[in-house]
């Protein structure tokens, strides 16, 4: 290429530079008029803008957050330190060490029982459940009882530390007797409540959900059936307690707890035609190896003392026949 083709060469492509510097200071230029001039008109304008208007006005501005990593805004748990002296200030301080070094009080060697493996809570729930963002135990009281999906029940407090801990792990404490007595004001479930617990029976909670072929099938067309049912197994309303404590009494009797003494109250439901009942239902096991605690008459009497305690005089026992039951 001779000189005087590379000069010219060297001109055409500045001369291009050139132009296509000032198309892109022309197009910047233009953006922020438009820009700013739309700002402007906004606030010069003294017709309110439509809804609509307003709104995709306020969508195209940035929104500023406020920082999540402040003092006022983070969950901050009780120091338990600055309580007074006192029985609740020892419990919680012993329930964050045991948090916080679990394995030495409950793991493979622990001082107080060998339940656990060699972690600590503290591995999971940071700082002794106490980190923000650390897994922490904040919200605890808030979330509790809940619905658990994989064992398709309600659960407390309770239930969570008692799975936790392993239910064989819990020692059986022994029954103490008390008066189920109840101001004149109470309701007729908290005396029976009362009244259940000073003869040594423990509560049981059952969701109303049941498989439908666990019902009574002479029943069946009384049955009120869920449209979107959580589980195919519970598509259907219950009719009945028994069903449920009998597989409550037989999960315990597998784990070891022979000797059981459980009820609940809780509601039935019932369709008739297109007319719907609830109606609330009190059903109790027992199986007890005491001879009076499993005698008919026995159980009779207990029947009619609670009843007589919130005045119940019109009742009378059936025998279902042939097993030597009564109703």
């Amino acid at each position: 290429m001779n000189p005087k083709s590379l000069e010219s060469l060297v001109k055409t492509m500045a001369g291009l530079l050139w132009s296509l510097g000032l198309m892109v200071v022309g197009i910047v230029a233009i953006t922020v008029w438009t820009l700013w001039g739309s700002k402007y008109e906004f606030h010069q304008n003294k017709e309110p803008l439509s809804d609509s208007a307003m709104l995709a006005w306020k969508l195209s501005q940035p929104v500023q957050y406020a920082s999540l990593d402040t003092s006022s805004d983070l969950w901050k748990a009780l120091d338990v330190n600055q309580l007074p002296e006192g029985a609740r200030k020892t419990q919680l301080l012993y329930g964050k060490e045991l948090v916080a070094h679990t394995s030495k009080y409950l793991g493979p060697k622990g001082s107080v029982a060998q339940l656990s493996n060699g972690l600590n809570c503290q591995n999971c729930h940071l700082n002794a459940g106490t980190q923000p963002w650390g897994n922490n135990y904040g919200s605890v009281a808030a979330i509790y009882p809940k619905f658990r999906a994989r064992s398709g029940t309600v659960e407390d407090i309770y239930e969570e530390l008692l799975r936790i801990t392993g239910y064989n792990n819990v020692p059986i404490l022994e029954e103490q007797s008390f008066s189920p007595l109840l101001s004149d004001g109470s309701k007729q479930e908290e005396s029976i409540k009362r009244f259940m617990a000073s003869r040594g029976f423990n509560e049981v909670q059952n969701m109303p959900f049941v498989n439908a072929n666990n019902q009574n099938p002479q029943n069946q067309k009384h049955q009120v059936k869920l449209v979107n049912p959580l589980r195919e197994e519970e598509a259907v309303l219950r009719q009945s307690l028994l069903p449920q404590l009998i597989s409550n009494f037989s999960r315990n009797f597998r784990r070891g707890f022979q000797q059981q003494k459980i009820y609940e109250i809780g509601s039935g439901y019932k369709k008739k035609g297109s007319q719907y009942s609830q109606e609330k239902i009190f059903s109790g096991v027992i199986n007890y190896p005491k001879l009076e605690d499993n005698n008919i008459f026995f159980i009779k009497g207990m029947v009619s003392d609670m009843l007589s305690l919130i005045a119940q005089k019109n009742y009378s026992f059936q025998s279902l026949g042939g097993h030597g039951s009564f109703s």
